[in-house]
């Protein structure tokens, strides 16, 4: 992804969180990339994509902020296809269902 975007990453300042959930801002990649990002001046974070960063979008603007603060710049890889592409999640699939065909949820009368 850093060779697309045409920078030069050394194999240190890659942060992976295997085996730890995007549902939580204490995993050890995180927080070894927080520290590094207030300790010097980075200039670009990549990401895969942003539930890569944090699960909730609440964090995630959280971080891209606290990033921003640093003058560090948040990119996220476009998506290339389906080896990449994140499922959508139960509340957007249940968000994607045609309404009922009556607004009050009930089955229409018939006279």
């Amino acid at each position: 992804m850093s060779e697309q975007q045409g920078l030069d990453v050394c194999a240190e300042w890659v942060f992976e969180d295997e085996g730890f959930s995007g549902a939580t801002l204490v995993r050890p990649g995180l927080e070894a990339l927080r520290d590094l990002v207030a300790q010097m001046p980075v200039e670009v974070v990549l990401c895969y994509a942003p539930d890569r960063l944090a699960r909730l979008y609440t964090w995630q603007a959280l971080l891209i902020e606290e990033f921003a603060r640093a003058g560090t710049e948040v990119r996220f890889a476009p998506p290339c296809g389906a080896c990449c592409a994140t499922p959508p999640t139960p509340a957007a699939r249940r968000a994607a269902k045609p309404p009922s065909r009556t607004d009050s949820g009930r089955s229409p009368t018939r006279t």
